[in-house]
Protein backbone atom coordinates (compact mmCIF):
# COMPACT_ATOMS: atom_id res chain seq x y z
CA UNK A 1 0.00 0.00 0.00
CA UNK A 2 3.04 2.28 0.08
CA UNK A 3 4.25 1.74 -3.50
CA UNK A 4 3.12 5.20 -4.72
CA UNK A 5 3.65 7.77 -1.90
CA UNK A 6 3.80 10.69 -4.37
CA UNK A 7 1.17 11.95 -6.80
CA UNK A 8 0.61 9.85 -9.95
CA UNK A 9 -0.43 11.71 -13.08
CA UNK A 10 -3.31 10.88 -15.42
CA UNK A 11 -5.10 8.29 -13.27
CA UNK A 12 -8.87 7.80 -13.58
CA UNK A 13 -11.04 9.02 -10.66
CA UNK A 14 -13.27 6.44 -8.96
CA UNK A 15 -15.90 8.26 -6.90
CA UNK A 16 -17.57 5.17 -5.42
CA UNK A 17 -14.65 4.32 -3.05
CA UNK A 18 -14.31 6.38 0.14
CA UNK A 19 -11.11 5.03 1.73
CA UNK A 20 -7.85 3.34 0.74
CA UNK A 21 -9.02 -0.18 1.62
CA UNK A 22 -12.13 0.13 -0.56
CA UNK A 23 -10.05 1.65 -3.37
CA UNK A 24 -7.57 -1.23 -3.25
CA UNK A 25 -10.34 -3.84 -3.19
CA UNK A 26 -12.14 -2.06 -6.03
CA UNK A 27 -8.99 -2.21 -8.14
CA UNK A 28 -8.58 -5.91 -7.42
CA UNK A 29 -12.14 -6.55 -8.58
CA UNK A 30 -11.99 -4.30 -11.68
CA UNK A 31 -10.60 -6.12 -14.69
CA UNK A 32 -9.24 -2.94 -16.32
CA UNK A 33 -7.40 -1.73 -13.18
CA UNK A 34 -3.61 -2.19 -13.09
CA UNK A 35 -2.91 -0.08 -10.01
CA UNK A 36 -4.53 2.33 -7.56
CA UNK A 37 -3.84 5.44 -5.50
CA UNK A 38 -5.79 7.09 -2.66
CA UNK A 39 -5.58 10.18 -0.47
CA UNK A 40 -8.43 11.83 1.43
CA UNK A 41 -8.48 15.06 -0.57
CA UNK A 42 -8.14 13.47 -4.02
CA UNK A 43 -9.98 10.22 -3.44
CA UNK A 44 -9.55 6.92 -5.26
CA UNK A 45 -7.92 6.77 -8.70
CA UNK A 46 -7.12 3.79 -10.92
CA UNK A 47 -4.31 3.19 -13.35
CA UNK A 48 -5.65 1.50 -16.51
CA UNK A 49 -4.36 0.78 -19.99
CA UNK A 50 -5.60 4.22 -21.12
CA UNK A 51 -5.14 6.17 -17.86
CA UNK A 52 -1.62 5.94 -16.49
CA UNK A 53 1.32 8.22 -16.08
CA UNK A 54 4.47 9.06 -14.19
CA UNK A 55 4.40 8.79 -10.39
CA UNK A 56 6.44 11.02 -8.09
CA UNK A 57 8.56 8.48 -6.14
CA UNK A 58 8.60 10.47 -2.88
CA UNK A 59 5.82 11.69 -0.59
CA UNK A 60 4.84 15.37 -0.70
CA UNK A 61 7.24 17.57 1.22
CA UNK A 62 7.68 21.37 1.35
CA UNK A 63 9.97 23.10 -1.16
CA UNK A 64 11.67 26.50 -1.00
CA UNK A 65 10.91 28.70 -3.98
CA UNK A 66 9.88 32.11 -5.22
CA UNK A 67 8.67 33.85 -8.35
CA UNK A 68 10.48 36.82 -9.86
CA UNK A 69 8.61 40.03 -9.00
CA UNK A 70 11.06 42.36 -10.74
CA UNK A 71 14.39 41.93 -12.48
CA UNK A 72 16.50 45.05 -11.73
CA UNK A 73 19.55 43.80 -13.64
CA UNK A 74 21.08 40.53 -14.83
CA UNK A 75 22.32 39.90 -11.28
CA UNK A 76 19.65 41.53 -9.13
CA UNK A 77 16.10 40.27 -8.69
CA UNK A 78 13.29 41.20 -6.36
CA UNK A 79 11.35 38.09 -5.40
CA UNK A 80 7.65 37.83 -4.58
CA UNK A 81 7.08 37.73 -0.85
CA UNK A 82 5.00 34.53 -0.89
CA UNK A 83 7.11 31.38 -0.85
CA UNK A 84 6.01 28.61 -3.22
CA UNK A 85 6.14 25.56 -0.93
CA UNK A 86 4.33 23.00 -3.11
CA UNK A 87 5.97 21.32 -6.07
CA UNK A 88 5.63 23.07 -9.42
CA UNK A 89 5.73 21.15 -12.69
CA UNK A 90 7.32 22.23 -15.94
CA UNK A 91 10.37 24.04 -14.54
CA UNK A 92 12.77 21.99 -16.62
CA UNK A 93 15.68 19.73 -15.69
CA UNK A 94 17.63 19.71 -12.44
CA UNK A 95 20.14 22.60 -12.47
CA UNK A 96 22.70 23.17 -13.58
CA UNK A 97 22.55 20.85 -16.54
CA UNK A 98 25.65 18.70 -16.60
CA UNK A 99 26.26 19.20 -12.86
CA UNK A 100 27.59 19.46 -10.31
CA UNK A 101 24.12 20.29 -9.05
CA UNK A 102 23.39 23.27 -6.82
CA UNK A 103 23.25 22.34 -3.15
CA UNK A 104 21.59 25.45 -1.65
CA UNK A 105 18.49 27.50 -2.32
CA UNK A 106 20.68 30.62 -2.55
CA UNK A 107 22.64 29.15 -5.50
CA UNK A 108 19.37 28.20 -7.15
CA UNK A 109 17.87 31.69 -6.76
CA UNK A 110 21.05 33.34 -8.05
CA UNK A 111 21.13 31.14 -11.16
CA UNK A 112 17.45 31.86 -11.87
CA UNK A 113 18.02 35.59 -11.54
CA UNK A 114 20.88 35.48 -14.07
CA UNK A 115 18.67 33.78 -16.68
CA UNK A 116 16.16 36.14 -18.33
CA UNK A 117 13.83 33.21 -19.17
CA UNK A 118 13.49 32.21 -15.52
CA UNK A 119 10.15 33.10 -13.95
CA UNK A 120 10.57 31.13 -10.72
CA UNK A 121 12.91 28.74 -8.89
CA UNK A 122 12.39 25.84 -6.49
CA UNK A 123 14.82 23.94 -4.28
CA UNK A 124 14.56 20.94 -2.00
CA UNK A 125 17.61 19.33 -0.38
CA UNK A 126 16.69 15.81 -1.56
CA UNK A 127 15.64 16.91 -5.08
CA UNK A 128 17.89 19.83 -5.97
CA UNK A 129 17.33 23.06 -7.91
CA UNK A 130 14.78 23.63 -10.67
CA UNK A 131 13.95 26.90 -12.40
CA UNK A 132 12.10 28.16 -15.44
CA UNK A 133 8.40 28.76 -16.11
CA UNK A 134 6.02 26.44 -14.25
CA UNK A 135 3.00 24.95 -16.02
CA UNK A 136 1.18 24.42 -12.68
CA UNK A 137 1.89 24.02 -8.97
CA UNK A 138 0.40 21.54 -6.50
CA UNK A 139 -1.63 22.84 -3.57
CA UNK A 140 0.22 23.60 -0.36
CA UNK A 141 -2.79 24.14 1.86
CA UNK A 142 -5.24 21.93 3.69
CA UNK A 143 -4.73 19.03 6.03
CA UNK A 144 -3.60 16.65 3.28
CA UNK A 145 -0.97 18.88 1.61
CA UNK A 146 2.06 17.02 3.01
CA UNK A 147 0.53 13.56 3.52
CA UNK A 148 1.74 10.62 1.42
CA UNK A 149 -0.63 8.78 -0.89
CA UNK A 150 -1.56 5.13 -0.46
CA UNK A 151 -1.28 3.01 -3.57
CA UNK A 152 -0.13 -0.14 -5.23
CA UNK A 153 -0.13 -2.41 -8.26
CA UNK A 154 -2.60 -5.18 -8.82
CA UNK A 155 -1.08 -8.58 -8.13
CA UNK A 156 -1.97 -10.78 -11.05
CA UNK A 157 -2.64 -14.48 -10.59
CA UNK A 158 0.03 -16.62 -12.23
CA UNK A 159 -1.09 -19.41 -14.50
Amino acid sequence: DDLYPGFCELLQSQTEFNDSKACKLGCCEAEECNGWQYRGDIGCRFSTKNHHGWCEPTAPSPWSGRRVKERKSANECIWEEKEQRSQCKGLGPRRPRGGPYYTTKEECAEACCKNSGCVMWQFRKDKGCFWGKASYCDTDSGRYAWEPFKGGKKKLKTQ
